[in-house]
């Protein structure tokens, strides 16, 4: 069984949520020319919000029959399929935030830390954290 579970973010609690935790990292300087602009795409995976191109750094934890893994992704919460862009499927597992997920055919189609898997819910194929 595969189900998105709580996760923690940074060193301290940020908060508990069932589909992931937003990841908060210093605000964006568009004039500090030291620090770095965005460099992740939608669904690729992040380490802080500021590194995302229109969407948000999210921990997704995912429990496994003998794990859970944890990794972080650019996206943002949705209300439908509709909300997603790139195809991506909005998908709330176990009353969590909804949030949206990158559609894949195989593992080549996911980011490094990621890999295409079937949810046992009825979903199509997403990346999730491998």
């Amino acid at each position: 069984m595969i189900k998105i579970v709580p996760a923690l973010g940074g060193a301290a609690i940020a908060a508990l949520c069932v589909a992931g935790c937003l990841v908060r990292g210093e605000p964006y300087d568009p004039y500090d020319p030291y620090q770095p602009g965005p460099t992740a795409d939608l669904y690729d995976g992040c380490f802080a919000s500021d590194v995302c191109f229109d969407s948000e750094c999210w921990s997704i934890t995912v429990a496994y029959d003998d794990a859970y893994v944890t990794d972080d992704m650019c996206t943002y919460e949705c209300d439908s399929d509709a909300d997603c862009d790139l195809g991506g499927y909005c998908l709330e597992i176990s009353g969590g935030t909804p949030l949206c997920f990158e559609p894949c055919y195989d593992d080549l189609d996911c980011s490094v830390g990621f890999a295409c898997v079937a949810d046992e819910f009825g979903y199509d194929p997403v990346c999730l954290p491998w």
